[in-house]
């Protein structure tokens, strides 16, 4: 069966779920550049506001974090803003082009971070992108723009001092949107590339020498390209093109032949709606990286350059709303890049912190065992808040995390288990009113049970044998006698073992059911609606799920089994379509998909629909994630490294993923609130790297018509959902019932007079 493509579904939030430390801007921020503005050292934010008409200035603290913006006043729809020392005094002054005026504005630095008033430069038909260098060779700063309407680039000479010559034009593609600067052809002056929106290609312009240029030569891109970046992605000493493309969601990259021309385009998937591109070493080995800002998507991608000019699948970070403009720089001064991202619609910028390894820290990691394998969270100390068990497989034994109360973790303890545990659950066994914990062993055939003896404290372990290879566990009520019973996945020998508890948190001798080929995880729920838990079982090597039904003393009947994807790993319960039954969802770790199975009510389901994940996912946990009451998928993709987040519709269909980067190999994840905002974080089990990813989710519901994020509402929320609705952008479709028409404008309408707690 075919994975689907599903439409686009609007997130309930003000907000991206995992992003960096946003800051305010102006109205509508379209561009970000860095610079040291103020000489101490380190970089400050400049930002273009389309909509307030002016530029953000935002200070650097020295630490990565900003101080209030000042705002400078532009012309009418400032949409590119870039640095450079224009009248030669050391410091950097501030230009910015001007859309709906046709013109640039100049803003020579005061010194300390503060800028004289403007002086306008007049350009071609909406300019919409601008950048600086030395056209001429005659030692200062000229200007390069893109006039999108006019199909044609200005050219404006520096007379020395920060004033300009009337410009020069010279003819592009059909909607030039962006351009760079750069030696293209190795004679030693600066040329220009050109990505060209309307007619899906570049422009290159050679420069004679003296600042003017011969005719372009064009070569395709993607669909709409939107960005240009230029860099020496292959090492071999010149620069060649990545750029950025809208609506084919992807960027092209194209190596140059070493005097100006260009190889055909080879073109890497990024998110929804790329509309910036930028170049740098983000990794630290010595080659260019990119990172591409998606507009639709409300992330960033970033993918890593192989050393050849090739790059690898893209790993995707949460930022704002409508991100425009992507930058890369040391913001906090460890010596790796950064990124800064202006988020159109939310007002603000995005700043995201390298971990020194080309991820970024939306994640916070905690050392656990070797080769953690599976995490569960409970209130294990009886604080109020949530700690973390963590099964580590390579090791044998236990991690504990207890959480100081604001999602950071205290130092492991560690508890011995049996050989390779694989699995923990954690609930009261023995009835006394904390949390105990069970563990599946893999390679000693049976479960470890360790009971809380208060505070986190445990009794060293008993053991109770299972089948051969027991891979998951799982808890509940399955005699329907008030305490909890363990089922367990046996991955060799092909059944599922059924433990009843004493009352005690001692279990009676296991009762064996018939599974599929390899089950490699069980959950249980009421799926027949009859009061009691039924077995769902996932069937790695039969590719299917078995279904087994409680007789209502813990006892099953013979299974039942529908098909899922490839090499189905993992599988959660949950009522997806909001009809009141339990639905599936199944990790599908050889097809890297996830297959959803609506239940008809009577623990019979209907045929699978299947959604594309990372690259072998081993784990699936449902939660209402966005706080719209309906239940959203996290999988945790072994082989990518990442968890893709997919939303719920409401009616069990899901939207297109979002990926968040976490540590090597992850193997399980799990949600809950970490930090007591009421919101669900997810922990993620990275069985490679010997640690837990933690997400703090940041996602708000309270205020949907709120568009842009600042807890008011106001006609600028308004005019954004306006705006949205006549781009037929999916984030109109305010109902999200797949389409946009004026019932989307009432339903707005109606959040919008309800106003904000």
């Amino acid at each position: 069966m075919a994975v689907v493509a599903p439409p686009a579904v609007s997130q309930p939030c003000d907000g991206p779920l995992f992003p960096g430390e946003k800051y305010p801007a102006g109205d509508g921020p379209q561009s970000v550049s860095l610079g040291d503005l103020d000489g101490d050292g380190d970089l400050d934010l400049v930002v273009a506001n389309a909509f307030s008409d002016d530029t953000s200035v935002l200070l650097n603290n020295g630490d990565g974090t900003f101080a209030a913006h000042t705002r400078y006043a532009a012309g009418d729809g400032p949409s590119s803003v870039s640095l450079g020392d224009l009248d030669g005094d050391g410091d950097l002054d501030i230009v910015v082009v001007n859309a709906f005026s046709d013109d640039t504005s100049v803003m020579l630095s005061s010194g300390e971070g503060t800028f004289a008033l403007q002086r306008r430069y007049a350009t071609g038909d909406q300019p919409l992108s601008l950048s600086l260098g030395d056209l001429d060779g005659d030692g200062d700063l000229d200007m390069a723009v893109a006039n999108w309407m006019g199909d044609d680039t200005s050219v404006l000479l520096n007379n020395g001092d920060g004033t300009f010559a009337s410009e020069t034009c010279y003819g592009s593609g059909n909607g030039p949107r962006s351009i760079s600067l750069g030696d293209l052809d190795g004679d030693g002056d600066l040329d220009m590339a050109v990505a060209n929106e309307f007619s899906d290609d570049t422009s290159v312009l050679l420069n004679d020498g003296d600042g003017t240029f011969a005719t372009q030569t064009r070569y395709d891109a993607g669909t709409g390209p939107r960005s240009v970046s230029l860099g020496d992605l292959d090492g071999d000493g010149d620069l060649d093109m990545a750029v950025a493309n809208e609506f084919s969601e992807n960027t092209s990259v194209l190596l140059n032949d070493g005097d100006g021309t260009f190889a055909t385009q080879t073109r890497y998937d990024a998110g929804d709606g790329p509309v910036s591109v930028s170049l740098g070493d983000i990794d630290g080995d010595g080659d260019l990286d990119m990172a591409v800002a998606n507009e639709f998507s409300e992330d960033t991608s970033m993918l890593q350059n192989n050393g050849d000019g090739t790059f690898a699948t893209q790993t995707r970070y949460g930022a704002g709303l409508a991100p425009q403009s992507v930058s890369l720089g040391d913001i906090d001064g460890d010596g790796h890049l950064d990124m800064a991202v202006t988020n159109r619609y939310s007002d603000d910028t995005s700043v995201l912190l390298n971990n020194g390894d080309g991820t970024f820290a939306t994640q916070i990691r905690f050392a656990a065992g070797d080769r953690p394998e599976s995490v569960s969270l409970g209130d294990l100390d009886g604080d109020g808040d949530l700690d973390m068990a963590v099964a580590n497989g390579g090791s044998d034994d236990m991690s504990l995390l207890v959480n100081y109360g604001d999602g950071t973790f205290a130092a492991q303890p560690r508890f011995a288990v049996g050989d390779v545990p694989e699995s923990v659950s954690l609930g009261d066994l023995d009835s006394d009113g904390d949390l105990d914990m069970a563990v599946a062993n893999f390679a000693s055939n049976d479960l470890s049970v360790l009971l809380n003896t208060g505070g986190a404290t445990f009794d060293s372990q008993a053991r109770f044998a299972t089948g051969n290879g027991p891979w998951s566990v799982s808890l509940g009520d399955l005699d329907d006698d008030g305490d909890l019973d363990m089922a367990v996945a046996n991955r060799y020998s092909d059944d599922t073992s059924v433990l009843l508890n004493n009352g005690d948190g001692i279990f009676a001798p296991q009762a064996r059911y018939t599974a599929g080929s390899g089950p490699f995880s069980v959950s249980l729920g009421d799926l027949d609606g009859d009061g009691d838990s039924d077995m769902v079982v996932a069937n790695r090597f039969s590719h299917d799920t078995s279904v087994l039904l409680n007789s209502g003393d813990g006892t099953f009947d013979s299974q039942i089994r529908y098909d899922a994807g490839d090499g189905p790993l993992n599988v959660s319960l949950g009522d997806l379509d909001g009809d009141g039954d339990l639905d599936m969802a199944v990790a599908n770790g050889l097809s890297d998909d996830t297959s959803v199975l609506l239940n008809n009510s009577d623990a019979t389901f209907g045929s699978q629909t299947r959604y594309g994940v990372g690259n072998r996912p081993l784990s699936v946990t449902l939660a209402d994630i966005d706080g719209d009451g309906d239940l959203d998928m996290a999988v945790a993709n072994f082989n990518s490294n990442d968890v893709s987040v997919l939303f719920n519709n409401g009616e069990g269909i899901f939207a297109s993923q979002i990926r968040l980067a976490a540590g090597d190999n992850p193997s399980c994840v799990s949600l809950g609130d970490l930090d007591g905002d009421g919101s669900l974080d997810l922990v993620v089990a990275n069985g490679s790297s010997d640690n837990i990813s933690t997400f703090i989710n940041k996602c708000s519901s309270s205020c949907p018509a709120d568009l842009n994020g600042d807890d008011v509402l106001s006609f600028f929320d308004v005019s954004v959902y306006l705006q949205l609705f006549l781009a037929q952008d999916p984030a109109a479709d305010f109902n999200n019932n797949g389409t946009i028409d004026f019932i989307d404008v009432n339903a707005f309408l109606d959040a919008y007079n309800a106003g904000c707690p």
